[in-house]
């Protein structure tokens, strides 16, 4: 852990120094600041303009009149999540505030979700588990677990579970022609 004591820095230069040193740390380290006030106002600009900085993950405590110790962690490389801890149905975030965007659908047997669009993404789901109609467009595709379906998200979509089911979305940003 990188630890910085800026109490003894003008107020003008703070927000630079821990910038820099923040800039620094590899994927997973945190940056420890020992500081005269709490460090919300640099918390809140991390969080708007560094997306490596892991705002749950942030720890602030006073130890004294004029010492506040915050701990500003970088996210790792990665992000481990597992679907049976998602609650919300049937549609649930996988990793919120990220792209590409994942999803996880569950429907029960005889449960659908209307036909609609998602413009702007190519999508690939993956059947977990069950067996589900799948409407894309024109066509209807049989699938069942193990199977991945990649489709236009520009076409009606439409899933129908056969048996109770689970899928895996994900929703990629369409490529551009300057991509």
């Amino acid at each position: 852990m990188t630890r910085i004591d800026v109490r003894d820095l003008p107020p003008s230069e703070r927000h630079a120094t821990i910038h820099a040193e923040f800039a620094d740390l590899d994927r997973g380290e945190t940056l420890e600041l020992v500081n005269d006030h709490e460090p919300k106002p640099f918390f809140y600009e991390l969080q708007a303009e560094d997306p490596t900085f892991d705002a749950e993950s942030y720890e602030a405590e006073q130890r004294g009149p004029e010492e506040f110790v915050a701990r500003f962690p970088k996210t790792t490389a990665s992000s481990v999540v597992h679907l049976d801890d998602l609650d919300e149905t049937p549609h649930a975030v996988v990793f919120p505030d990220s792209e590409p965007k994942t999803v996880r659908l569950r429907l029960a047997a005889g449960e659908s979700v209307p036909e609609h669009q998602h413009p702007d993404r190519q999508i690939v789901l993956y059947l977990v588990s069950g067996e589900m109609k799948l409407d894309v467009g024109d066509e209807t595709r049989d699938i069942e677990t193990g199977d991945v379906v990649r489709f236009d998200g520009e076409q009606e979509v439409a899933p129908h579970a056969t048996t109770d089911s689970t899928a895996l979305l994900v929703l990629a940003p369409r490529a551009t022609d300057a991509d």
